[in-house]
């Protein structure tokens, strides 16, 4: 499972819960699995349910230990995990788990349409990776722009203003995204969704300034390199 379908099944995770009607939940990881089995008809296993689990943490929704005793063992608070998000309700939360934030805003509809998506495209031809070899220099021109872009954000000048508190969180993404294109080989969808997330907000956020424009260069030079 990718990223987005790992946080559509944390989501489950929790919804599950939540319609229990009780605060929390304190038991085994398999009992949840199965019950999310039984409801849902996606293709996912005991592992994606436990990397889904993961991504909660952080937002202090799970509790969750890999040693002999604990490893299939959780608890659950759909009350701490709508805390969270509405405690940090713009900002890197709302980006860096986006299919989480719908669904704290959304619910279980917005969940059942995500499964119906989740469904779809894993009948949909996979985006296997491929070596892109034609335009090296059109690789490098974008890598550059992408690191002109990190260090303006980072310098703490007009661009370091503009993305405030989130300046690094913004820059690391753009790092990780100049990172990707690097590599010898590269899933071609997956790449192109991550430049149009990460230098879309950077467009859409500083509108009008210098750095917008870079990020639009940057944005038609990768899709341009990976067409």
């Amino acid at each position: 499972m990718n990223r987005e379908q790992l946080e559509i099944l944390a989501a489950s995770a929790v919804d599950l819960i939540a319609g229990t009607q009780t605060l929390e939940y304190k038991g085994s990881i398999s009992n949840i699995y199965e019950r999310l089995k039984d409801k849902w008809p996606g293709e996912f296993g005991y592992e994606d349910l436990k990397k889904s689990l993961q991504l909660l943490v952080i937002t202090n929704t799970t509790f969750l230990r890999d040693d002999e005793i604990s490893s299939d063992l959780v608890r659950i608070s759909p009350y701490k995990f709508h805390k969270y998000f509405e405690d940090h309700d713009t900002g890197s939360a709302a980006r860096n788990y986006e299919q989480l934030y719908q669904y704290h805003h959304l619910g279980s509809e917005w969940l059942s349409k995500a499964w119906s998506k989740y469904i779809s495209d894993a009948a949909s031809p996979q985006d296997d990776f491929a070596v892109i070899d034609q335009d090296e220099e059109a690789r490098g021109d974008a890598q550059l722009a992408l690191l002109e872009i990190e260090s303006s954000i980072l310098r703490g000048n007009e661009e370091g203003l503009i993305f405030g508190d989130d300046k690094e969180a913004v820059a690391e993404e753009v790092g990780i995204l100049r990172m990707a294109i690097s590599k010898s080989k590269v899933r071609v969808q997956a790449v192109k969704e991550m430049a149009k997330r990460t230098l879309g907000y950077i467009i859409e956020k500083a509108s009008g300034a210098a750095i917008a424009e870079l990020a639009k260069k940057a944005l038609q030079q990768i899709l341009d390199w990976l067409t």
